[in-house]
C-alpha cells in the first residue's frame, strides 16, 4: 500500500533518495523549453520533454505557456509578463520543496500558500541608468501553513536562515513571523525581528532570531486549525539577497522552529 502524505508517495520518495545516494549520476536533470515570438510583447513557450535519470522523458501532454505585457507596457495583456512568470516559477519551487520535505519527514500539511512580490525599475531595462539593476531589485516572500493544531510549549520562535548578498554593500534581510491561533484570519501574535546586515563578501551567513525582536504584539497560545505565516524581505540595499531554502547534506538550510508540539 502506498504511504501517501501531502499527495506524495513517501515510499517512492525514499526509494528515489536511496537510488541517488547509491548512484549520484541519476541526479542530473536538464529542462528545456522552446519559445516563439507572436508579435509585440506576446510570445509562446512550449514544454514537451526533459532529460533525467540518463534518458529523455516526454511529458504526458505538451504544455504551452504565454508571455505578454499589459497595455501600459505596449502590448495586449494576453498572458502574464515574463517577470510575473518568474514569480510563478519561484513560488512553485518554494511550495513544492516545502511539501516534499514535509512529506519526507512525515509531516502532514492541511494547506500551504506562498506569495511573492518584486520591485522593478524600468530605467534599468530601458538602459536609462547604469545605477539601476536590470531585473528585480528585491523580492518579498510570504509563506503560510494552514490548518495547524498543536499545543503551545511556552517557548519562543527560533529561526536560522542562511543568506548571501554576494559582494553587494549595505544590504540587509528582515523577517516577520505571525500566528493566527484559530484560523479566523486575524493574527493573534506578530513578531518582527531586527534586520540582518549582510557583509560584502560572497558566501553564506546566518540570520537568526538572535538579532532580537524589533516589535511584537499579541500573545501566543494553542493552535487550533491555525495559520503560521513567515515573511522575508530585503530591508536595505538595491541588490538581491539569497536565502538558502534547501541545502546538501551536512550544510545548513533555512529552518523556522515554532513553539508548538502535537
Amino acid at each position: 500500500m502506498q504511504d501517501m502524505i501531502n499527495g506524495v508517495d513517501r515510499s517512492a520518495l525514499s526509494a528515489t533518495i536511496s537510488a541517488i545516494q547509491a548512484d549520484p549520476g541519476l541526479a542530473g536533470f536538464r529542462f528545456r523549453i522552446s519559445n516563439e515570438w507572436l508579435g509585440g510583447g506576446l510570445n509562446r513557450s512550449t514544454v514537451t520533454d526533459f532529460h533525467g535519470t540518463r534518458q529523455d522523458i516526454p511529458h504526458q501532454t505538451p504544455f504551452v505557456l504565454m508571455n505578454d505585457e499589459p497595455p501600459v507596457l505596449l502590448s495586449g495583456d494576453k498572458g502574464p509578463n515574463p517577470v510575473e512568470n518568474l514569480l510563478h516559477a519561484l513560488s512553485g519551487c518554494l511550495t513544492t520543496s516545502l511539501v516534499y520535505h514535509a512529506a519526507a519527514r512525515g509531516i502532514r500539511l492541511a494547506g500551504v500558500r506562498t506569495g511573492l512580490e518584486g520591485d522593478l525599475d524600468l530605467r534599468g531595462f530601458l538602459g536609462l541608468s547604469q545605477e539601476v539593476r536590470r531585473g528585480y531589485q528585491g523580492v518579498r516572500v510570504v509563506f503560510e501553513i494552514d490548518g495547524v493544531s498543536a499545543r503551545y510549549t511556552g517557548q519562543s520562535t527560533r529561526f536560522a536562515f542562511p543568506v548571501d548578498s554576494g559582494a553587494s554593500v549595505a544590504n540587509a534581510v528582515q523577517a516577520r513571523v505571525s500566528y493566527d491561533l484559530d484560523g479566523d484570519g486575524v493574527f493573534d501574535r506578530v513578531e518582527t525581528y531586527h534586520y540582518f546586515a549582510t557583509n560584502d563578501l560572497p558566501g553564506w551567513e546566518t540570520y537568526t532570531h538572535g538579532q532580537g525582536l524589533k516589535s511584537s504584539s499579541g500573545a501566543l497560545g494553542d493552535l487550533v486549525d491555525g495559520t503560521v505565516r513567515l515573511e522575508l524581505w530585503s530591508a536595505l540595499g538595491r541588490q538581491a539577497s539569497l536565502v538558502r531554502t534547501g541545502a546538501p547534506e551536512g550544510q545548513q538550510a533555512a529552518v523556522l522552529t515554532v513553539p508548538f508540539r502535537e
